[in-house]
């Protein structure tokens, strides 16, 4: 009988992630997982998925989401990985090292909208504040005026303000001393 040599065998699982409870931080994770339903060793592992992505604790319940889309085998970080691919792939599109905070919230709310739509399942976003969602559509001003009125009598005798110019980088040139 051969006896099975020792790289023969299957790989090893990862070692698992043990959060231990100590302290401020161990209160913080702990009432996080309170707040969602988690145990504390699931949530210090969403956590750092999130934090490792650059995502904070607010976007668990989207992510959370798309990772109930997806299935699978660790469905959260492959969420988490996905929103992180399409951040990356938008700030290469645009030429800007990363989405800037302001919108990010909105580019993460379309990236899972996008999955959930393809899967036939819509996003909740009760309770996720810091998410700006114009429910209805923005009327354009000429749709306002009362009618027989054009937009150029509206805004008659109004001064026009210039646009504030957004700060650019100075171009350096390099000056050559001839001796």
């Amino acid at each position: 009988m051969v006896r099975p040599r020792k790289h023969d065998k299957p790989p090893k699982r990862e070692p698992p992630v043990q959060f231990r409870m100590e302290g401020d931080l161990g209160r913080l994770v702990g009432g996080f997982a309170g707040r969602h339903g988690l145990g504390v060793n699931e949530a210090a592992k969403s956590l750092i998925a999130l934090a490792v992505v650059a995502l904070d604790c607010r976007y668990y319940e989207l992510v959370r989401q798309l990772a109930d889309a997806l299935g699978g085998g660790n469905p959260f970080v492959q969420a988490c990985l996905r929103i992180n691919a399409s951040l990356d792939g938008a700030a290469m599109a645009t030429g800007r090292p990363n989405i800037p905070e302001d919108e990010r919230p909105a580019f993460v709310l379309r990236v899972v909208k996008g999955v959930l739509a393809d899967r036939g399942l819509a996003v909740t976003t009760d309770g996720l504040w810091f998410l700006t969602v114009a429910s209805t559509a923005v009327p354009d001003a000429a749709s306002t005026l009362p009618p027989g009125r054009t937009l150029a009598d509206a805004t008659a005798g109004q001064t026009e303000t210039p646009p504030v110019a957004k700060h650019t980088k100075k171009k350096r040139t390099l000056r050559t001393v001839k001796e």
